[in-house]
């Protein structure tokens, strides 16, 4: 989501043979609708559409040739991002980009690896683009991302497409002042390009019920908070109403992402605090709050 992709033209072949018939949901479809949600990255000369138009032009069903023909202008006309680098291959020109992301339908777990290690970027090929790991790079709207035991994660990173360049994001987490939830607050603020936030979080009366250390955990919050005004961010912190469980979640204008346990689910390493194997995080289209 809001990632930049690469697309090799086989791409056309395998939408051409996967076409929908009737009420049919293909996986060439479920594919167009993840990269629709992302921009297409285009060489200087836009060879790589030039060479999707050349395999467009042999289909003979005038229905799945129209169809294929609006889709590519669409992405490239709407949502595409032109590199100053004129096409040499496919794998290079996706290691320009900023999310170094290749969907290469027919690209083998061979070369996948190779991919990684000669060009370093993440290649996927039809099954894999659909079900990315949360350790990867490339992510969806509405999926679940898992966090195992005893493996580290950078909470920043994970949620970075789904944090690119948003209207606001709102955070609400009553714990927000936490020691671990207040570290991975910052490390996500300081990856992100947004520069209004809102947080929800429980009233210093109420938090110091749950706290020993509350006093001491609100002023580092309070001086981080104005750290974040002196720089010029807009910030607004409201409170609710009343203790009691709150359900976790960061909101923007793009996505809903329910965290269980609050940003501070994962600890300093990066690892979950839980005594759950196991933690989902719910990532949503956000169609209205």
């Amino acid at each position: 989501m809001n990632q930049e992709i690469t697309i090799s033209p086989d791409l056309i072949g395998f939408i051409k043979s996967n076409f929908p018939i009737g009420l049919e949901v293909t996986k060439a479809q479920e594919i167009v609708k993840y990269v629709k949600e992302n921009y297409v990255v285009a060489d200087a000369d836009f060879e790589i559409r030039r060479k999707m138009f050349e395999q467009i032009s042999t289909i003979e069903d005038p229905y799945i040739k129209s169809n294929l023909l609006n889709l590519i202008n669409h992405w490239y006309e709407h949502r595409f991002v032109k590199l100053d680098s004129k096409l040499n291959t496919i794998e290079e020109l996706s290691a320009l980009s900023l999310d170094k992301i290749l969907l290469d339908v027919n690209a083998t777990n061979k070369k996948i690896d190779k991919d990684l290690i000669k060009y370093a970027i993440e290649t996927h090929n039809d099954q894999t683009f659909l079900s990315p790991k949360t350790f990867q790079k490339l992510k969806h709207s509405n999926c679940d991302l898992i966090f195992e035991k005893d493996i580290p994660y950078n909470i920043a990173e994970i949620l970075r497409p789904f944090l690119r360049k948003p209207e606001y994001i709102e955070i609400r987490d009553p714990f927000l002042m936490n020691e671990n939830a207040l570290h991975n607050l910052k490390s996500m603020i300081e990856d992100s390009e947004c520069n209004k936030y809102i947080f929800r979080i429980l009233p210093k009366h109420i938090y110091r019920k749950y706290r020993i250390d509350g006093d001491l955990r609100c002023e580092k919050f309070e001086q981080y908070i104005n750290s974040l005004k002196s720089k010029g961010l807009k910030i607004r912190v409201e409170n609710y109403n009343e203790s009691g469980h709150k359900e976790r979640y960061i909101y923007t204008n793009q996505v809903r992402i329910k965290l269980p346990g609050g940003l501070d689910f994962l600890d300093r390493e990066g690892k979950i605090t839980t005594e759950d194997d196991v933690v989902f995080i719910e990532i949503r289209k956000n169609s209205k709050l």
